[in-house]
């Protein structure tokens, strides 16, 4: 729609330019008005319900302690999903818990996220059972049953784990996690 009404716009511009004065004029007098769209209304989730979603996840498996961990990262420092998937074990820090991300609009560079001591733990034990999948030699952190773990997976995981946790539709989307941050925060004292 924004493109069409510059497009409109350009149109009137050029009527002007022809000697066609009114054609200005009759875009000004909102011939042609853009939508009101109403804001978008982000779900957040409760805390009990974060607290569910975690509490499906079995540590003792690779997959479990994987999903735990992605999940903690997520709502700890709240990177997009593209960023967590597309991390390699070279951009973990556990001896000073920090994570590199690498940013959307700057192919090749990275970010030095802090992450705290609950998340250093997860990662430490998805780390422990990483180191026994068939794909360890990947240089990608996150491991699937094929190999690289991507942002698809990720959000299909999340789905799976509410759907184990009981937590009815609509699912968490992994988008939300900046959301449920504060929460997080503000439970800890530290908000």
């Amino acid at each position: 729609m924004k493109s069409y009404l510059q497009s409109a716009k350009q149109v009137a511009a050029f009527g002007v330019a022809q000697g066609r004065g009114d054609a200005l004029a009759i875009y000004d007098k909102a011939v042609i008005k853009r939508p009101d769209a109403p804001d978008p209304e982000t779900p957040v989730i409760p805390l009990d319900q974060v607290s569910k979603l975690l509490g499906v996840c079995d540590r003792s498996t690779l997959h479990g302690a994987r999903d735990r961990a992605i999940m903690r990262l997520l709502l700890d420092i709240g990177p997009r999903v593209g960023a967590v998937a597309a991390m390699k074990l070279e951009d973990v820090d556990l001896d000073n818990q920090l994570v590199w991300i690498e940013l959307k609009r700057a192919k090749g560079k990275h970010k030095a996220l802090p992450f705290g001591d609950e998340e250093a733990v997860d990662l430490e034990r998805y780390l422990r059972r990483r180191r026994l999948s068939p794909f360890e030699h990947l240089p990608w952190l996150w491991l699937g049953l094929r190999g690289r773990f991507t942002a698809s997976g990720i959000a299909q995981m999340l789905t799976s784990r509410a759907e184990q946790a009981g937590l009815g539709p609509p699912h968490p989307s992994p988008h939300v996690s900046s959301h449920v941050r504060p929460l997080l925060e503000a439970e800890r004292g530290e908000g």
